[in-house]
């Protein structure tokens, strides 16, 4: 029998946490905004936010402290198990961050510099601004330290991001790990969740190898070390030929066309593992992908939250800002 139901209360509250994100029309209006002080004031009117914020990196903490609070409160009541695979979820999503610090540091691209503050595990975006300086220390916290290094000279050298893209697949990677200490409807539900990433963020490391035309071998040397249901191969032959129908036809999506920039291409992958997290927070109760999908649309909000809010502190045009808001 499913243990859901012993964890009825806590999925509850952490749905209805979830139902609190921020809207469509909430985006649009910080978009309207001057100034840091007129956003923060937009958020205490539709009941965001209790703190008057300061600073940009003190506003997205404090958005993320309430969804935080329900999250330690349902891993209270967590086994081992799921609290490893929650673990490991969030190192994907601190991964995320890094790649996003970790091209800027490479390529000088702003358009995605500000892929946002995560306010809860190891790595905060005040340690990954140091990475923007050169400085690699704060991922000593992590077990990547060696990858990210080789990641940063190997994407200089090939100019292509595909290394970059390669942390978090290898973060999703020990998610899969993780998964198999999970029994039953759960292991199934985490490992469809974690294994949709990772393919997806292959697929995304195969564009790049692509806009890059990046020799097979090279781009052979940095594919993630495994993939789930799509295969290293297809992924490599679609790197060669940009024909990624079938890839992301196994993805269950319609692929955007390459004409369209690669930009286009990482949005569209984004709003599908978004759109997976969210699906696992609606649909039944399992226990620890619940979490990881409120835990995945918790750092979606505050990336698009950090990305409107820098941006009106730059004078940055609202419609080039739009365009990269990932809405799920």
């Amino acid at each position: 029998m499913s243990r859901a139901p012993r964890y009825g209360y806590a999925v509850a509250r952490i749905r209805a946490e979830a139902g609190k994100r921020l809207s469509k029309d909430t985006y649009m209006a910080l978009l309207g905004c001057k100034s840091l002080k007129q956003i923060v004031s937009v958020l205490r009117a539709k009941e965001l936010l209790a703190e008057e914020p300061e600073t940009l990196s003190e506003l997205v903490e404090a958005l993320a402290a309430k969804r935080m609070d329900e999250v330690r409160a349902a891993l209270a009541e967590s086994k081992d198990a799921e609290r490893g695979f929650l673990g490991s979820f969030v190192r994907v999503l601190e991964m995320l961050s890094a790649v996003s610090a970790l091209r800027v540091f490479v390529s000088g691209s702003r358009l995605y510099v500000d892929c946002c503050a995560i306010p809860f595990g190891e790595v905060r975006w005040r340690d990954l601004m140091e990475l923007m300086g050169g400085e690699l220390s704060p991922l000593t916290k992590l077990s990547y330290l060696s990858e990210a290094k080789a990641a940063v000279e190997a994407s200089r050298k090939l100019r292509c991001e595909a290394p970059l893209i390669r942390l978090a697949t290898l973060a999703l990677t020990e998610c899969l790990e993780q998964c198999r200490r999970l029994s039953g409807e759960e292991r199934i539900a985490a490992e469809g969740l974690s294994g949709f990433w990772l393919d997806a963020l292959a697929s995304l490391a195969a564009v790049h190898a692509f806009a890059q035309n990046l020799p097979r071998e090279e781009f052979g040397a940095w594919m993630p070390p495994r993939t789930y249901r799509v295969r290293r191969e297809t992924l490599i032959e679609a790197a060669r030929t940009g024909s990624f129908d079938q890839v992301l036809r196994d993805l269950g999506k319609t692929p955007p066309s390459l004409e369209e920039g690669v930009e286009g291409f990482e949005l569209f992958v984004l709003e599908a593992c978004f759109e997976r997290a969210r699906a696992a927070v609606v649909g039944y109760p399992f226990r620890a992908t619940c979490i990881a999908g409120f835990l995945a649309l918790s750092w979606l909000d505050l990336r698009n939250t950090f990305l409107i809010a820098s941006a009106v502190e730059r004078g940055s045009e609202p419609g080039k800002v739009w365009k990269i808001v990932v809405l799920v």
